[in-house]
């Protein structure tokens, strides 16, 4: 077992804290389903990194009373960055600081173009003269690959020390585990996360591994997919709040996340979760529900809602917008020290303003579309990655101390 699984065991385990009864005995046996590594591997868990760099996108709430709240975590891979230049005027802006910072280790780089979702990335990519290949058998067969990836490393604990780095996701043949081993001695960009990046389940457990960390988010709790009225006075129980956040555990793009009121929680959750419903789901025309048809995960999570302070949105004739930060951040762990740095941060605004008639997905959930972005105020940006600063350093911290004294 990876040292920082062993330190995010505890954590886990004392977390589960359920009001009723059948949640409570579906989420333990899920959670031992988890641990067991039917669900979530262990081996791929945040395990003991000698080094790493991740790039990472925070999308979260901010206001003065509660600070930050993370409401998604996802790999730049996954991602476009339309926003930022839209706002700067200018293509390509985090995408060149990006492969700045790993051209700082002047060293060569491998990467699958199907890997990068950002077009404006993989241009840059081709630009530095970097080396791409159409799949992995073909990466892996590149002799000057095989050289670097063989060669051994003199101190694993300094990025310094590694000869290239390696931007490909694990697949079915070969795990990120497998890829760590069989070829040490390079870096695997986003290794870190990975395995926690695309569920949310495991996200979730993982931003409450720390006391820091758990402030980070909103109040939050996994639930089973199936209706009844225990479930819904269980939630109300368990998450202190007028309006819920409901979310699938394994969707991008915002697919399947409701945003609903107290008085209509009880007859969302029956029209998702009920066999009776499912024809209907599938011929809604909106995603946002039509998602849950076929979504394939036993349980999905609820989370309490949080605004940011309103912002005026000059483009807009100043009308005010609950916006979402979106946060372009690189994660590293060099010399025993993990840090978290932020290259830059943008407003993701809704499709309508608090004042205009609309849903609450329509005034709340951002629209991600130009001209549909406003910039971040310094000041805030600055208290923004002090924030995340602080907790993700103290994650590491508790993990590398139960790691010496193992």
């Amino acid at each position: 077992m990876s040292s920082i699984f062993k330190c995010l065991f505890p954590f886990i385990i004392f977390s589960a804290n359920f009001g009723y009864s059948n949640v409570q005995n579906y989420d333990l046996r899920l959670l031992q389903t988890i641990l067991k590594g039917k669900r979530i591997d262990p081996d791929k868990k945040l395990e003991q990194f000698a080094a790493d760099i991740s790039f990472v996108i925070f999308d979260l709430k901010y206001n003065v009373r509660d600070g930050i709240k993370i409401c998604e975590t996802q790999p730049i891979s996954l991602s476009k960055l339309s926003g930022y230049d839209y706002l700067m005027e200018e293509d390509g802006l985090v995408q060149g600081m990006l492969c700045d910072y790993i051209s700082k280790f002047q060293c060569p780089v491998w990467y699958m173009e199907k890997t990068v979702c950002d077009p404006k990335l993989k241009i840059k990519f081709a630009e530095r003269g970097w080396k791409n290949f159409e799949n992995f058998n073909k990466l892996v067969a590149d002799d000057a690959f095989i050289k670097a990836s063989s060669t051994r490393v003199n101190d694993p604990y300094n990025l310094n020390d590694y000869h290239g780095i390696v931007y490909v996701r694990p697949t079915q043949n070969i795990s990120l585990v497998e890829l760590r081993r069989k070829y040490p001695g390079v870096i695997v960009l986003d290794a870190a996360l990975y395995s926690h990046i695309r569920d949310k389940h495991s996200m979730d457990f993982l931003l409450k591994s720390s006391p820091k960390l758990s402030t980070l988010r909103p109040v939050s709790k996994i639930y089973p997919k199936v209706f009844s009225k225990d479930l819904v006075e269980s939630i109300f129980q368990d998450i202190k709040s007028d309006i819920f956040v409901i979310k699938p555990l394994n969707s991008t793009k915002g697919f399947g996340v409701i945003i609903i009121d107290k008085d209509n929680l009880e007859s969302t959750l029956e029209y998702l979760f009920t066999k009776e419903n499912k024809s209907k789901l599938l011929s809604n025309p909106d995603q946002t529900y039509n998602y849950w048809a076929t979504d394939r995960e036993r349980s999905f999570l609820v989370e309490q809602f949080i605004e940011s302070d309103y912002l005026k949105a000059p483009q807009f004739d100043n009308k005010l917008y609950d916006c979402t930060m979106r946060v372009i951040a690189i994660l590293f762990y060099h010399q025993k020290k993990s840090e978290l740095d932020v290259l830059a941060g943008y407003w993701k605004l809704p499709i309508k303003s608090v004042s205009e008639e609309g849903t609450l997905i329509e005034k709340h959930k951002s629209y991600a579309k130009i001209p549909h972005f406003l910039k971040v105020d310094p000041e805030i940006i600055e208290k923004v990655k002090q924030q995340l600063q602080d907790g993700f350093q103290e994650l590491y911290t508790n993990c590398n101390s139960n790691s010496n004294e193992g």
